[in-house]
């Protein structure tokens, strides 16, 4: 009863005693030594645990008990596993598998399937999948031969993990949920039944077709029936939630406000600001990700979830919102509303040391103040942005950013602020990102426009005819047409400068 309880000092006390007594017989003594181990196993007394286990696997080897054998050393294998040694893990194990499929099922099947999960588990940490898939599969027919429900379940969420997990499979990852969702109602356990029913309709969920949505819509009306007679208000919260996600998905906008309003009700019937939040967000969520009535998400986020955000303290959360409206603000077209939320990010940012977020925050002020004829500000936001990036350069995503950003630049002092010379300096350092890149597209449009401006607007012959063969050489390369110097119909917006003559 100590084993059993966690107490092992208690435990190890009782047994020692009985050793010492001499009273138990020969077939006793290694049951006593069994247990002694698992006792010192668990008190972190690894040496003395394996001294035990190899006393009781000897007991069982004279005496011809061959289930006992196989219990002591599939005892040793888990001993092994817990102190590192996998190969030893893995030879006791196999060991004990062989003696205990001589014997049987219903002599020992529960240590068996045991067993055969162990087993499972630790080809699958060591990237032998399938034959960690075949023992999970073994395991589920030893136990479903024996007809041991808390052993049938266990393997069957074995076989779940693998198929969402390790090997992802959709159709099989439904087929052995649905399994184990008929052995939680077998069992009578609601709560992970109302668990399951939520999993199986994300499974759905995420197939994406109208036939799958139906049936992710009618596993979580069974969820939420479960979670009402449960009482469990925030997982009931998540289901009304949920369901509204599926009718949007569905196209019943009649119904998506309605299942929206019951989850934000059950929320704050629990009164947990946090819960809120959450459900607030993620009713925000349903709108911002979809593809029409976007601009919903915007009410969500900013008068609802950021409210709650400051008032809790999560500053996380503000700003994840922050950047949700940002973005959301400015595919709207609301740039000066956006300004707002992009300059409360960039203050978060920089309260928390998030340097990446603070990069972006400085990225979007620039680009909304771009959008809104900001020339000045949107050089400046870019300029800082690009200050925090990484020196010297890691990835070619990062390289990437440099050159698009110098080119966005280049526009910027070229058409809004009216000066060609730093302009081309701009394009030259975007030229410069380019070249570390390798990207002969990108090569070819800067010389093109460094070609350009030097022809028609800093008229400098020599300098001009250098990039237009350089840009000739890389269309050339690419097959493309002839470049031409002529300005482009955008650089209309630059009426202040008059073109010169071709040389």
């Amino acid at each position: 009863m100590h084993n059993l309880h966690g107490q092992s000092p208690a435990a190890l006390g009782i047994l020692q005693a009985v050793m010492d007594a001499g009273v138990a017989g020969v077939d006793q003594e290694g049951v006593v030594a069994n247990m002694m181990a698992l006792a010192l196993k668990r008190t972190g007394r690894t040496r003395l645990a394996a001294e035990g286990y190899f006393r009781a696997l000897g007991i069982a080897r004279r005496l011809g008990q061959r289930r006992n054998q196989a219990v002591a050393l599939a005892n040793f294998g888990a001993l092994c596993l817990q102190a590192g040694a996998r190969g030893l893990a893995q030879h006791y194990l196999l060991e004990a598998v062989r003696l205990f499929s001589g014997l049987p099922s219903g002599e020992c099947g529960r240590d068996f399937t045991h067993v055969l999960l162990q087993l499972g588990h630790l080809y699958t940490r060591r990237a032998l999948a399938q034959r960690g898939k075949c023992y999970y599969e073994w395991a589920f027919l030893v136990a479903a031969e024996t007809g041991n429900l808390e052993s049938q379940l266990r393997a069957v969420q074995r076989l779940c993990h693998f198929y969402s997990s390790v090997r992802p499979r959709r159709a099989q990852c439904v087929v052995y949920h649905e399994f184990q969702l008929a052995l939680a109602r077998r069992a009578a356990d609601k709560a992970l039944e109302g668990q399951l029913l939520e999993t199986i309709s994300r499974l759905y969920l995420s197939l994406g077709t109208e036939r799958a949505y139906r049936s992710a819509l009618d596993y979580t009306k069974r969820s939420l029936g479960i979670f009402i007679d449960l009482q469990e208000k925030e997982k009931e919260a998540h289901a009304w939630l949920q369901a509204g996600k599926i009718y949007y998905l569905l196209q019943q906008n009649e119904l998506v406000d309605l299942y929206i309003q019951v989850a934000q009700n059950a929320a704050l019937y629990t009164g947990d600001p946090n819960l809120g939040l959450e459900l607030f967000e993620a009713a925000g969520d349903i709108f911002f990700n979809g593809a029409w009535e976007r601009e919903k998400a915007v009410s969500f986020y900013r008068d609802r979830a950021l409210p709650l955000a400051v008032t809790t303290g999560k500053q996380e959360a503000e700003l994840r919102l922050c950047n949700k409206l940002v973005a959301l603000l400015a595919e709207l077209g609301l740039q000066q509303e956006g300004l707002e939320f992009a300059h409360m990010a960039l203050a978060l940012s920089i309260t928390l040391g998030d340097r990446l977020n603070e990069r972006v925050a400085y990225h979007r002020l620039a680009a909304l103040h771009q959008r809104l004829g900001h020339g000045e500000l949107a050089e400046h936001f870019y300029l800082k942005a690009l200050s925090l990036c990484s020196s010297p350069l890691e990835f070619d995503e990062e390289t990437l950013y440099y050159v698009k950003v110098y080119l966005v630049l280049g526009d910027i002092t070229f058409y809004d602020l009216k000066d060609p010379f730093d302009a081309a300096g701009y394009y030259q350092l975007a030229l410069a990102a380019a070249v570390d890149l390798g990207n002969k597209k990108a090569q070819m449009k800067i010389y093109t426009r460094l070609a350009t401006i030097y022809h028609n607007f800093l008229l400098d012959r020599e300098k001009s005819l250098f990039f237009y063969q350089k840009a000739r050489t890389f269309a050339s390369e690419l097959n493309l047409r002839r470049v031409s110097l002529a300005p482009q119909r955008c650089w209309g917006r630059a009426p202040w400068l008059a073109s010169g003559h071709p040389p």
